[in-house]
């Protein structure tokens, strides 16, 4: 009948929507993550703040203690907020904070750049979690959600070792690029990538979501 019909377009329309918000997630959590393996060697290095071991366990840290913060924020700020904006406030802060990190002047400066760059992360973690379960289809919300985990598992180290170290060593190695340098630049990359996963999500899931919320 038609309200089976209406049902059916409705549930079409969100496995849909929710589709292009694996997209988008895909592409912002490889940028994000995509220097995380590079992160620790740029702290060291001499042209930067040359941390002792016990300085990159305070920045590294923060980042921690930062993603906790905001997993216990997001979650009301998306009930009071809505999903989509909290959302988009975390990805323009991730895509943000990779650009300061050439700039940070001391350990304690990093660290706080770094810890808004973990609140970015759990944010979007958090506040996507509550929009996915929104808008999946409740007959395929187990499928659905197992693909939202393995895009967030992308973060555990494929995205570094397919991305960021690959962007270092080809400028350090092959275009004499110095270390610091090419770790800067892999930064920037990181941020173009967020930016442009942040643009798919506004474009093609945002505008959508909120009229059906």
């Amino acid at each position: 009948d038609g309200n089976s019909q209406a049902i059916a377009e409705e549930s079409r329309e969100n496995e849909h929507t929710f589709h292009w918000f694996l997209i988008a997630l895909t592409i912002i959590v490889l940028g994000a993550a995509s220097v995380n393996q590079i992160f620790p060697l740029f702290l060291k290095l001499n042209e930067g703040l040359n941390a002792s071991d016990l300085e990159m366990s305070f920045i590294l840290s923060a980042w921690t203690l930062g993603g906790m913060t905001a997993s216990i924020v997001a979650g009301k700020l998306a009930d009071k907020m809505g999903r989509t904006v909290v959302i988009l406030a975390g990805m323009l802060k991730a895509t943000a904070t990779p650009l300061f990190y050439g700039v940070a002047l001391n350990v304690f400066v990093m660290a706080i750049v770094y810890g808004i760059n973990g609140m970015s992360f759990m944010t979007l973690q958090t506040a996507g979690f509550a929009l996915a379960g929104d808008i999946m289809p409740e007959h395929k919300r187990g499928r659905l959600l197992s693909r939202y985990n393995t895009v967030m598992a992308l973060s555990w180290g494929p995205a570094g070792l397919l991305i960021g170290g690959p962007i270092a060593d080809i400028q350090t190695r092959v275009l004499s690029v110095s270390a610091h340098t090419a770790y800067i630049n892999a930064f920037i990359t990181s941020s173009a990538l967020i930016l442009f996963g942040t643009l798919v999500f506004f474009t093609k899931v945002k505008k959508t979501v909120d009229k059906m919320l």
